[in-house]
C-alpha cells in the first residue's frame, strides 16, 4: 500500500496563540480602572450564564443592539458545554491594549461608549489539563447609563485579533470519552458532536497504544493526557485549526492553546477533519494519530523558524516508527522521483510544505530523519531535533548546529542524504 500522501496534515499549526491565565493587573488610569471594574461582573454572569444554559440571564446581558446572530450563537455554546465537565469556566480582563472598534459598529450601538476590552475565556477541563487554559475572545461592550452589556463576541475577530472558539462546544452539543490509562499510564479525552460516537470510539482504542509508541522513541517528559477533538464540518475544522475552508487533504491537526512564547506543552490538541474517518484505513488512521502526537511530544522543544524538514520530517518517522511498513511504500512519491531522475541536491524549503507539491515536501522531510537514523542512530535524530528546533535561527547557527550534532556543515549533510536517497532508490 502506498502510504504517503496521508500525512499532510497541517499539524505544526496553533490555531489558537493563547494560554496559560493571562496575568491581570490594576490599570494606572482611574478611568480605566473604574470600566475594567464595572465590566467584570457583566463578564462574570456571562460565564455563569454559559455554564447554566441560562437563555433568560443571557438576554438580560445582552445590549439591544447586539448582532442579530449573538443570543443564538450563546445558547450554541451553552448547550456545548452543558455535559462537558470544566473545574474551570470563567472570563476575565487582561492588561493587554483595548481592540479597536470599528467605527461601523460603534455607529450602529450608539450608547455612552462602546469599547472591546482584552477578554479572555479561562476553562480547564476536569483530568487532562493540568492547569487553566486561557484564549482570546473578541467581545465588544456598551455601556448605557450606568450598566454595561455584550454586544458581540465575533466581530473584532480579524488576522490580528484571534477570537474563540476554544473548543467543539462553540459548534453545538459536544460529549466526550474518557480513554482508560493504557500501559502509559495516562488518560485521555475524545471530544465530539452527536453522530460521531464510531470516530470517536475509533480515537479512544487507539490513543493509549499510540501514546505508548510516542513515549517510546521521545520519553515520558511530555503531557501524555491527550485532549482529542472531532470536527463535524469544514467550517469548525478550519475554524479550530486555522487551515483553510474545504482542504479535503488535511486528515487532522495538531494545535496549541498556548501563549506565544511559552514553551511548556500545555493546553495543546490534536484535532481531526470530518472526513478523515471515512478516507483512512485503520493503518492510515494509526498513522495519523502518531504524527499528530508527536507534535504534541516534541512541541516544548520545537520554536518557530525551526526548519520544516525536520519538524514534519521527524513525526513522520516516528509515525511509521515499528509498524512494518517499507519506507518505498511511505513515501512513493520520493521513490520514483529519485528511481527517474535521480536524487535532489537540496532539502525542501519551508515554502514547500504548504504549496502544491506539500507531499513531496512532505515525504522528502520524512527521508532526511530516516537517514540520520540509518547512518547515525535514533540518539542523534532526537539530538538533532533539539539542537535544530529552537527557531529563529539563521544559515549560520543552522549550519554550526548540524555540525555540532553530524560533524558536517549543512552542505555535507545535504550530500550525504542525498546520495543515501540515490542508494536508497536509484535506478
Amino acid at each position: 500500500m502506498a502510504l504517503g500522501a496521508l500525512l499532510l496534515t497541517g499539524c505544526a499549526s496553533a490555531a489558537t496563540d493563547s494560554g496559560g491565565v493571562k496575568p491581570t493587573t490594576d490599570v494606572a488610569n482611574p478611568y480605566q480602572a473604574e470600566r475594567k471594574a464595572q465590566m467584570q461582573p457583566v463578564l462574570d454572569q456571562w460565564a455563569q450564564a454559559l455554564r447554566d444554559g441560562d437563555e433568560e440571564a443571557l438576554r438580560a446581558l445582552t445590549d439591544p443592539a447586539a448582532a442579530p446572530d449573538f443570543i443564538q450563537r450563546q445558547m450554541r455554546a451553552a448547550g456545548g458545554i452543558s455535559k462537558l465537565d470544566f473545574t474551570r469556566w470563567d472570563f476575565t480582563i487582561g492588561d493587554d491594549p483595548e481592540v479597536f472598534v470599528p467605527q461601523g459598529i460603534a455607529d450602529r450601538v450608539g450608547g455612552l461608549d462602546v469599547a472591546a476590552p482584552p477578554v479572555y475565556l479561562n476553562f480547564q477541563l476536569a483530568g487532562v489539563d493540568e492547569k487553566p487554559v486561557s484564549t482570546p475572545v473578541g467581545v465588544i461592550m456598551a455601556r448605557r447609563g450606568d450598566t454595561w452589556t455584550l454586544v458581540s463576541d465575533n466581530e473584532t475577530a480579524d488576522s490580528t485579533h484571534a477570537t474563540w472558539p476554544a473548543g467543539p462546544w462553540v459548534f453545538g452539543p459536544t460529549e466526550s470519552l474518557k480513554v482508560p490509562s493504557g500501559t502509559s499510564g495516562d488518560a485521555g479525552l475524545v471530544l465530539f458532536h452527536p453522530g460521531s460516537e464510531s470516530a470517536a470510539g475509533l480515537v479512544a482504542a487507539m490513543l493509549p497504544d499510540a501514546v505508548t509508541a510516542i513515549s517510546d522513541f521521545w520519553g515520558t517528559d511530555w503531557d501524555r493526557s491527550v485532549v482529542v477533538e472531532i470536527a463535524a464540518s469544514d467550517e469548525e475544522f478550519s475554524a479550530l485549526t486555522g487551515n483553510e475552508m474545504g482542504r479535503t487533504d488535511v486528515a487532522a491537526a495538531s494545535i496549541s492553546l498556548r501563549k506565544d512564547g511559552e514553551q511548556d506543552g500545555h493546553g495543546q490538541r490534536i484535532v481531526f477533519s470530518p472526513s478523515a474517518f471515512d478516507r483512512l484505513d485503520e493503518l492510515q488512521r494509526t498513522i495519523v494519530l502518531r504524527h499528530e502526537l508527536t507534535h504534541l511530544a516534541v512541541r516544548r522543544d520545537t520554536g518557530r523558524g525551526a526548519p520544516a524538514w525536520l519538524v514534519e520530517g521527524m513525526p513522520d518517522y516516528v509515525a511509521y516508527r515499528g509498524l512494518g511498513v517499507p519506507l518505498r511504500d511511505a513515501v512513493p512519491q520520493v521513490a520514483a522521483m529519485v528511481a527517474a531522475n535521480g536524487p535532489p541536491d537540496s532539502l525542501p524549503e519551508d515554502i514547500a510544505f504548504a504549496g502544491t507539491m506539500a507531499d513531496l515536501a512532505y515525504q522528502l522531510g520524512r527521508t532526511v530523519s530516516d537517514f540520520v537514523v540509518a547512518t547515525m542512530g535514533e540518539d542523534k535524530l532526537k539530538e538533532l531535533h533539539r539542537a535544530l528546533a529552537i527557531g529563529g535561527l539563521a544559515e549560520g547557527p543552522l549550519d554550526a548546529a548540524v555540525m555540532q550534532v553530524t560533524g558536517m556543515n549543512m552542505n555535507q549533510f545535504t550530500t550525504a542524504w542525498s546520495q543515501w536517497l540515490g542508494a536508497q532508490f536509484g535506478a
